[in-house]
């Protein structure tokens, strides 16, 4: 990074600053990289490498990634129904396409509560059971719940197997489920997300999502931890056709519905998540943890805000307004440095 780059980006840093001191976060990092490579990086932490409950990204960091996987394998197709691997799907789920489950398209609920649960295998089978009447844009935990019984059928491995076997790299070796971090343990490597009466004291390296947590803190729906760097290099990576060929990558935004595409979350227009600079054209993901990304192709601008925002509690509306300010504060730095170099 250079001191015109830390210059241009002094707001984003002082928002992080003022976030963590007015404690709508605990931490809170942001990388922002143009064309591959990264132009800029902060960080609240004394390490910026720091991993972070991903929460919802893992919906498309692991969950697309492996989809995509399987679909250059062979395996399965866009248009391959529920019930062509799961037997014992309900007549609300068996003809789901899969292409539906992600691109939240289904009709599933957006969430039910399984902290009772005792076992994954009676998850599933609720959710085999849902009814899937009105089909509609509607974001849902459960489609990915699903896809991730699919994918476990189709494979005979559990998901978390799947992505050290098929989506885990050197580059981003930081994006592991919990069951894999012993490496980060030492103090200050895992970020915590809140302090729980009924799991008994703060979250630390333990899924912060309850429903993964009755998984065996394993799914397609939540489970992932990263940092920066991880969450930069795999999207880059995946973008550039180095995980799967470029035109399955380029086939996930090819088709919308209003508010998503296939994994991905569309930038909204009439209810900013990411703020009003980003292009109409961007997309990423929100987890609820805090940590987000946003990419604008017509920038070629990635950026990633990694955050932990459910202690001391769980309020939704100073994270949006500071994830809405940090992508201004991105976009507003990018384009002043964009217009310094020319």
């Amino acid at each position: 990074m250079t001191a015109q780059s830390e210059s241009c980006f002094k707001s984003c840093q002082e928002l992080l600053q003022a976030a963590e001191q007015r404690k709508i976060l605990i931490h809170g990092a942001v990388s922002v990289s143009h064309a591959g490579k990264e132009i800029f990086r902060t960080a609240t932490h004394g390490n910026p490498e720091a991993l972070y409950d991903i929460a919802s990204l893992t919906k498309v960091v692991s969950g697309l990634t492996l989809f995509l996987i399987g679909e250059d394998k062979g395996l399965w197709e866009e248009e391959s129904r529920v019930g062509d691997f799961l037997q014992g799907a309900g007549k609300g789920t068996r003809d789901l396409r899969l292409r539906e489950l992600l691109a939240h398209e289904s009709g599933l609920a957006a969430w039910r509560d399984y902290y009772n649960f005792k076992a994954r295998d009676g998850i599933f089978s609720s959710v085999l059971e849902e009814d899937t009447a009105e089909k509609k844009p509607l974001y849902s935990d459960l489609g990915y719940i699903l896809l991730t019984k699919v994918m476990e059928t189709a494979t005979g491995k559990r998901v978390d197997r799947l992505w050290e076997e098929w989506g885990a790299r050197e580059g981003w070796d930081g994006l592991r489920y919990s069951e894999s971090l012993d490496r980060f343990s030492g103090e200050g490597e895992i970020i915590p997300t809140e302090n729980t009466f009924h799991r008994r004291g703060f979250l630390v390296g333990v899924v912060n999502d309850d429903n993964c947590f009755r998984m065996d803190s394993t799914s397609l729906h939540a489970g992932l931890f990263g940092n920066l760097g991880s969450v930069r290099n795999w999207f880059w990576a995946l973008w550039g056709g180095a995980i799967v060929p470029r035109p399955l990558v380029l086939k996930t935004i090819a088709r919308e519905n209003g508010e998503f595409y296939s994994g991905w979350i569309k930038k909204s227009e009439n209810s900013p998540n990411a703020g009003s600079r980003l292009s109409n054209a961007s997309f990423g993901m929100l987890g609820f943890t805090g940590c987000s990304f946003f990419y604008d192709p017509e920038r070629d601008l990635l950026a990633v805000f990694l955050a932990s925002r459910v202690n001391p509690t769980h309020d939704f509306t100073e994270i949006r307004r500071l994830r809405k300010s940090v992508y201004d504060a991105v976009v507003e730095g990018f384009d002043e440095l964009t217009l310094a170099a020319n």
